[in-house]
């Protein structure tokens, strides 16, 4: 039993080296399954309608059950805080959406998702931050929340064609930014980080000491919203190709236009 909430606490294991072998793994892996996913897209489009909504449930499923493990576990081992352990994490919030995407297709909700799940994740898993490397939970619910994440979608992006355009940067920053607000707001009464909106995590002020100089986390993280908001504009670009145009159709009978010739 003890082995067993020990498994779930997120206190003591080993920490993830940054840029290390492991890490290095597992982000190429993700990049290998997108440009595989890009390679076979139209095996993969062609398949029923029955099996991607299959599909497309079961990794709302393995997402869902994902966090509720995580929060079980917690709450097991006696961990659980509302200060630390509530759903308001930018990747956690996302997930949750994600999932809802995926159960009721709604394509116009995932025009603003797709840049959350570029602005979350893909951060996290460039400078990822966790512990606990193949003896916690929270390492493969990390893994889950993120390189999984990401992955659905950009199947959802390439596989499900689900659309995306420049101008759906607009209400996904102005969403954001309400986002970051409340929970900053939430933070400086509750003492709490969610968002790390109160203070920057301290392996990214040991790896960027200038940080230490201008220590303003809603900056930072203004500034890291619209670089990764640029690279998902520009992923979404190079996979989902420009969106084609409409051939317009001469309104002038073509007798009538060689006469005018």
């Amino acid at each position: 039993m003890e082995a067993f909430l020990r498994f779930f606490s997120e206190q003591g294991g080993e920490q993830m080296q940054l840029f290390g072998p492991l890490h290095l793994i597992l982000t190429a892996a993700v990049v290998v399954a997108v440009l595989l996913m890009y390679r076979f897209r139209s095996a993969l489009r062609s398949m029923s309608h029955r099996a991607k909504k299959v599909i497309c449930r079961t990794c709302a499923a393995i997402l869902f059950a994902n966090m509720t493990v995580y929060y079980l576990g917690l709450m097991l081992c006696g961990e659980y805080s509302v200060k630390r352990h509530l759903p308001l994490e930018f990747c956690f919030i996302t997930g949750y959406l994600l999932m809802y995407i995926l159960i009721s297709n709604n394509r116009r909700l995932y025009r603003i998702i797709y840049y959350y799940t570029i602005i979350g994740p893909l951060p996290a898993m460039i400078w990822p931050n966790v512990s606990g490397v193949g003896t916690r939970y929270i390492f493969y619910q990390f893994i889950i929340s993120h390189h999984f994440m990401i992955l659905v979608s950009f199947y959802l992006l390439i596989v499900m064609r689900y659309h995306v355009y420049v101008r759906d940067t607009l209400p996904a920053l102005l969403c954001g930014n309400i986002v970051f607000t409340l929970v900053y707001i939430l933070n400086i009464n509750w003492g709490s980080n969610y968002i790390m909106s109160a203070g920057l995590p301290a392996h990214m002020l040991e790896m960027y000491p200038f940080l230490r100089y201008f220590n303003h986390p809603f900056f930072w993280l203004e500034i890291c919203g619209f670089a990764f908001l640029a690279i998902g504009v520009f992923l979404s670009w190079l996979l989902q190709g420009r969106p084609k145009l409409k051939k317009v159709r001469s309104s002038i009978p073509k007798a009538k236009l060689h006469s005018i010739i």
